[in-house]
């Protein structure tokens, strides 16, 4: 406990420097006069703001959350979408990865002011005061103590700025210690979703909400992989009710899967929920024969694939006509097996909420336990083989822990 509350004090202490910066840095060359302003402000504004409040206001002010970022977790972004190089074209992918990099910011923000509110709240409103300072050109560091813990802040002066790259006491800087809660995850390259619930310490790991995808287009990091559905109509959007954004999809021949990549171990998290409506059923619908294979909603869990690149797949269905509970699959090579959740139009039009645990669905039919990195999940709502129509919606994509069912 005594190097958590060192740790927490490092993160707090750090968030309080990180990338503090002022316009009048540009004619300001002593860094020692310009670190004592920032400390005296500092420990006056603590006398005037409630921890939370003053936590917030400090980091959206004053951190530089960029490059703590990549000093903490170096390229994980660019690894953990590299799978993305098979349907997106560089310049979509380039705009990929910078959209989960500020996501990976607004994370790392909201662990740094909970870090820094919990500190706030519990010193007894010590003041800090400057123990130790070394300049040297661009760079330096200094030492501060609000007690008998000692924190060392490392600065760097970039056009014209000062900033704190990073923190640490004796025993582990900042970076470093960030880096080992989320160790598991950078080793595996699991998907920033996890990532993300490790560092807002979530029980579940949001795989798609939809919520940074535009209403009235596909969703932003979904895309199909058969070079054939490149010229066909998709008729997946999303929309927006009651400020809460779904997934529409409809069809009316075209079948076309949308797939996300989505890494997590499912070990961990084997509980998915998510929540699903079907409006149009398409007619005869049954999963188990080719001329009528089509379902108004499908979600597909992508376990892994073989070295031939067939996937390990399963599917859960809302069918036309197959009872719930039905577990079967296609007499064809590589075809899914397929869970029926719901059926017919008993609850047409209305919002369904699923739970099923993938890894014992997936040893039910496989006879063995997956691996612990998926590959990703995909949604189809189709009616080619029927040569009809479809219509459902998706929503809140989830996986959870078994225990916190």
């Amino acid at each position: 406990m005594n190097g958590y509350r060192i740790m927490t004090r490092c993160a707090a202490v750090a968030v309080l420097i990180l990338g503090w910066a002022s316009s009048s840095l540009a004619s300001r060359a002593d860094g020692h006069t310009w670190f004592m302003e920032q400390l005296t402000h500092l420990n006056e504004a603590r006398a005037q703001s409630n921890p939370q409040s003053l936590a917030v206001d400090l980091v959206e002010r004053l951190a530089r959350v960029d490059r703590f970022s990549e000093r903490a977790f170096g390229d994980y972004l660019e690894r953990s979408l590299e799978d993305y190089e098979q349907f997106l074209a560089p310049e979509e992918l380039l705009h990929l990865v910078e959209q989960h990099r500020l996501q990976l910011h607004d994370a790392i923000r909201t662990r740094l002011i909970a870090d820094l509110s919990g500190w706030l709240g519990g010193d007894e409103g010590r003041e800090w005061q400057l123990v130790d300072a070394k300049f040297d050109k661009g760079t330096g560091h200094v030492t501060v103590s609000a007690d008998t813990h000692a924190v060392t802040l490392y600065l760097r002066r970039q056009d014209g700025q000062w900033s704190v790259t990073d923190a640490g006491t004796q025993q582990i800087r900042l970076s470093d210690h960030y880096r080992r809660l989320v160790a598991d995850i950078l080793d595996s390259d699991y998907s920033l979703a996890v990532l993300k619930a490790r560092l807002k310490e979530r029980h579940d790991v949001v795989i798609e909400d939809f919520s940074r995808s535009r209403p009235g287009v596909l969703p932003e990091g979904w895309g199909w992989r058969r070079k054939r559905d490149d010229r066909k109509a998709k008729l997946y959007r999303v929309q927006e009710t009651a400020n809460k954004r779904y997934l529409a999809a409809q069809d009316t021949g075209a079948s076309v899967i949308l797939l996300k990549w989505s890494h997590w171990n499912p070990h961990e998290h084997p509980i998915m929920t998510w929540c699903w409506r079907a409006d149009a059923l398409p007619p005869g619908g049954d999963e188990r024969f080719s001329h009528t294979n089509d379902s108004a909603a499908g979600i597909y869990v992508i376990y892994s694939q073989n070295w031939l690149g067939l996937p390990k797949q399963i599917k859960y269905v809302w069918s036309t006509t197959l009872p719930e509970g039905t577990v079967d699959r296609r007499d064809m090579i590589a075809r899914p097996y397929f869970f029926v959740l719901e059926s017919g139009e008993k609850h047409k039009g209305e919002w369904v909420f699923e739970m099923t645990d993938v890894v014992k669905d997936y040893e039910r039919v496989f006879g063995s336990s997956p691996k612990d990195r998926t590959l990703g999940i995909g949604l189809l709502t189709d009616a080619n083989s029927t040569d009809s129509y479809a219509a459902a919606y998706y929503a809140d994509i989830r996986v959870w822990p078994r225990e916190a069912r």
